[in-house]
């Protein structure tokens, strides 16, 4: 039997951005897996980079913003089937960082068809990648962006 994935699960890292009007950045995915979805702006860490610098890198290949990242805020892994046939075709572990926008203007670039800033009251209407809902629901995301609870 041969083995068509990875020995481990894939890291990835977020920036989980906030600017001062109470508003996350949130990306519009370009490509493959979830094309047309919202997320945080992040990516593959780097062998070699910190946690903070990959998302530091991440969030300027994505939208053109520079981010101080200064704490994990939430992390999550995604467990997606395998289109061959198999239990699990890829296997992600994400861990986004709690990151204050310093400068930039937000624009679209690497892999996001659009970027935008976003209020809580805008995330209902919008499609959002696997588990993001999850995460914009999470207390400690809510008490960090100073969004109110979800009762």
């Amino acid at each position: 039997m041969s083995r068509t994935h990875p020995e481990g699960p894939a890291v990835g890292v977020g920036g989980i951005v906030r600017d001062g009007a109470g508003r996350v950045l949130l990306v519009q995915r370009g490509r493959d897996p979830g094309r047309g979805t919202w997320s945080f702006p992040g990516g593959h860490l780097r062998w070699g980079e910190t946690l903070a610098e990959g998302t530091r890198r991440e969030v300027w290949e994505e939208t053109g913003i520079r981010v101080d990242p200064s704490r994990v805020l939430y992390v999550t892994e995604v467990l997606a089937p395998d289109p061959a046939g198999g239990a699990v075709g890829h296997h992600f572990v994400i861990v986004d960082l709690a990151c204050e926008w310093i400068d930039g203007e937000a624009r679209p670039g690497d892999d996001a068809a659009a970027v935008r800033w976003v209020g809580p009251e805008e995330v209902p209407a919008l499609a959002l990648t696997r588990g993001m809902a999850q995460a914009l629901g999470d207390p400690a995301v809510r008490a960090f962006l100073g969004w109110p609870p979800v009762l």
